[in-house]
C-alpha cells in the first residue's frame, strides 16, 4: 500500500520522517555487512586453542573484514565497477570466502595447481588409524 512505519525515539526536532527512512537504509547496509562476515567469512566459528591463538585469529579476521569493507567501498575505483548491475556485497563475500586460498597463493605469485595438490596430498588423506576405512575395504573386494 505504499506504507513504510518507523518507530524512533528521536525527536521530529532532530530528524525528519525522510532522514529517518535514509538512516533506516543505512541500518540495513550494515546488517548486510555483517551477515556476510558471519556467513562467508565464518566468524562466528571459534576453534579450541590457546589464548594467544585466539588473540591472533580475532585480530587477523578483524584485519581482513577491515580490507574487505575497504576494497567494497572502494570498488567505484575498479573499470570493471562500472559495468551494471552493480555488484552484490553478499554475493561478493561469497566468493572472496571460496576462493580465498586461491587469492592468498595468487598474491603470493605460488603456483595454484602445485599448492592445491600439496594440500590434498596433507589434508585430503584418510587418518592413520585401526579402523579400516573405503579404500581398504573396497582394495579386499576386488
Amino acid at each position: 500500500m505504499g506504507w513504510a512505519i518507523f518507530v524512533t525515539n528521536v525527536p521530529p526536532e532532530v530528524w525528519s520522517a525522510k532522514t529517518v527512512a535514509q538512516v533506516y537504509g543505512l541500518r540495513w547496509r550494515i546488517e548486510t555487512i555483517f551477515k556476510a562476515w558471519k556467513s562467508h567469512f565464518r566468524l562466528t566459528e571459534v576453534p579450541r586453542s590457546s589464548a594467544a591463538q585466539l588473540a591472533a585469529m580475532i585480530y587477523a579476521r578483524l584485519i581482513f573484514v577491515t580490507v574487505f569493507a575497504q576494497t567494497c567501498a572502494s570498488r567505484q575505483a575498479f573499470a570493471w565497477a562500472a559495468v551494471a548491475p552493480p555488484l552484490s556485497l553478499l554475493q561478493m563475500a561469497g566468493l572472496v570466502g571460496d576462493f580465498f586460498l586461491c587469492l592468498c597463493l595468487e598474491a603470493w605469485r605460488c603456483p595454484v595447481r602445485e599448492s592445491w595438490w600439496r594440500q590434498l596430498n596433507y589434508h585430503g588423506r584418510y587418518e592413520r588409524r585401526t579402523r579400516t576405512h573405503f579404500v581398504e575395504i573396497f582394495t579386499k573386494l576386488s
